[in-house]
């Protein structure tokens, strides 16, 4: 049985693919079941750092070694496309960074996991985009319906 995906954006968790709720509906029963988090070791990977490769086929070929240090779930650090080295400025949110691999790659890196038990926490930059980002270029555009999707100053920042 597939662990569900779980995504951290943010400081808080969405669990992808969590079951069904039958019966009433309450905010609690429709809350997914995180204890798992309290009972789990974690295992951050930046990617480009990981193995000698710094892509997301060495981090395949290291998930038994990850599994030897009695982790169980992967914390990947930012994997989108980014101009940045760290990632934290995303240009497209529905891809894997080149650097990295490419979304096979990564669905690859699911499989791999999740046959060994690992859960997969993908550090998902929702509060950012990069200056590169279509959002962005066309919220420059006071008309643009993503213009008010950030705040505007005519000085820079401190």
């Amino acid at each position: 049985m597939r662990k569900d995906l779980a995504i951290l954006a943010t400081g808080f968790l969405l669990t992808v693919g969590a079951p069904a709720v039958s019966g009433p509906l309450h905010a609690q029963a429709l809350a997914p079941d995180t204890s798992w988090v309290r009972r789990s070791v974690l295992y951050e990977i930046y990617v480009q750092d990981f193995s000698e490769s710094g892509d997301l086929r060495g981090v395949i070929a290291g998930l038994d070694r990850i599994q030897s240090a009695c982790a169980d779930v992967l914390w990947l650090m930012p994997i989108h496309p980014s101009p940045s080295y760290h990632g934290y400025d995303v240009t497209d949110y529905y891809a894997v960074n080149p650097e990295y691999g490419t979304m096979e790659d990564f669905k690859r890196l699911l499989d791999e996991a999740h046959k060994r038990d690992f859960r997969i926490i993908l550090d998902l930059v929702v509060n950012h985009t990069s200056n590169q980002h279509p959002f962005f270029a066309a919220a420059r555009d006071a008309n643009s319906e993503t213009h008010d999707w950030y705040i505007w100053r005519d000085a820079a920042p401190n």
